[in-house]
Formats: structure tokens, sequence, C-alpha cells
């Protein structure tokens, strides 16, 4: 069995302050360009692709997403695998969750979506994981 604590790459943050029209969609986001990160394995490595966005929605709030995607030869059977997702204020967290990749990764599935639920957190804001 392997263990992974956790994914990390190096931050790539999108900064949003405000402005925009008022309506209760998403009206700015700023996303990276993926990030890639091979996890070595005894068996087939595993080569992920990490790309995430902040997003702002007319009420002010917050959130930032993260779209996690990978390949690999065969199976593979990791014990933990966590992404850790951010969202910052001037490198001060405002909010985190913890995604686990486990169960998708070792099953093949080959994309996952993490989010940080809506928050009301001061701008300007940034995404790390």
């Amino acid at each position: 069995m392997l263990a992974a604590a956790a994914v990390s790459t190096l931050a790539m943050v999108p900064v949003i302050g405000l402005s925009g029209p008022a309506s209760a969609a998403i009206v700015q986001q700023k996303c990276s360009t993926s990030q890639f990160k091979v996890l070595k394995t005894p068996g087939d490595d595993i080569d992920l692709a990490l790309a995430f966005c902040v997003q702002r929605d007319s009420t002010g709030v917050f959130r930032v997403e993260s779209t996690t995607d990978w390949r690999h030869g065969g199976r593979v059977d990791f014990e933990k695998l966590e992404l850790h997702l951010r969202l910052e204020r001037y490198d001060v967290v405002q909010k985190g969750t913890v995604c686990n990749l486990r169960t998708q990764v070792n099953n093949v599935v080959d994309r996952h979506l993490c989010q940080i639920p809506w928050s009301s957190a001061a701008p300007p804001v940034t995404g790390d994981r």
C-alpha cells in the first residue's frame, strides 16, 4: 500500500479584488495554468495535472475551485491521497478544505473537482494548495 500525505505544488495565486455587475452568478474568475506533478510508486507512476480558479460572485463572496486530472498505467493502492486547498488573504488562510483523492485515483477515475465553500473574506484574496 502507498501513502501520500498531501499533494502539493508551487502555488499559482490568482488575485481578485472587488468590482463587477450585480447578479447571483459568478462575475469574476482568475485561473492558474495547469501544474504537473509525478507521484513515484513501486509500480506505475501517476501523472497529475492540477489547475485552480478563484471565483467571486456579485454579492462579494469568494471560493476556490481546483480540478485535478491524472493518469497511470494500472491499478494503484494508496492508503491516503489528499489535496489541501486554501483561500487566503495576504498569505493568511481564510477558509480551507481537504479533498480525498484516494478512491478516485485507486480506481482510475481520471478527474476530481474540489471546492472551498463560498466565503465572505475581504479582498484581495488568493488561492493556494
